[in-house]
């Protein structure tokens, strides 16, 4: 949108600037290498068409884990067949860290220390559980 908008700028303004055409191509050429060398600067539409499936895979992932876990402490199932179907359930790693590799998510720490924050508050809530709390 930055570069459509910066164009019909570069248009408008040739009327009153001899090199305007010039400066616009300089600058629009100028921000394509920086996209390329600064990947945060543009949005990828692979990564985008990839992130619903990417968030799908952990919410169906941690939908399984979470139901595995109240079948296993109200003993409905044995910790044998538990164990089996935490392992089956891990196999969704494999297709997880394909897509991760793929969409070349950025690392944002506060993103994710918030995340953290959240599911500690969610595990001492729903499970009773004591996390590490740094």
């Amino acid at each position: 949108m930055f570069k459509v908008i910066f164009a019909i700028a570069g248009i408008v303004v040739n009327n009153w600037l001899p090199n305007s055409s010039l400066i616009v191509l300089f600058i629009l050429t100028l921000f394509e290498l920086l996209k390329d060398i600064i990947p945060e600067l543009s949005v990828d539409e692979k990564l985008m068409d990839k992130l619903p499936e990417y968030r799908m895979l952990y919410v169906n992932k941690f939908d399984q884990l979470d139901k595995l876990f109240l079948l296993l402490d109200s003993k409905t199932i044995s910790e044998e067949i538990a164990t089996e179907e935490y392992f089956k359930i891990r196999q969704m790693n494999i297709r997880i860290e394909d897509l991760d590799n793929s969409i070349h998510l950025p690392e944002k720490k506060r993103i994710f220390s918030k995340a953290e924050s959240k599911f500690n508050i969610f595990a001492h809530n729903m499970y009773n559980l004591e996390t590490d709390q740094e």
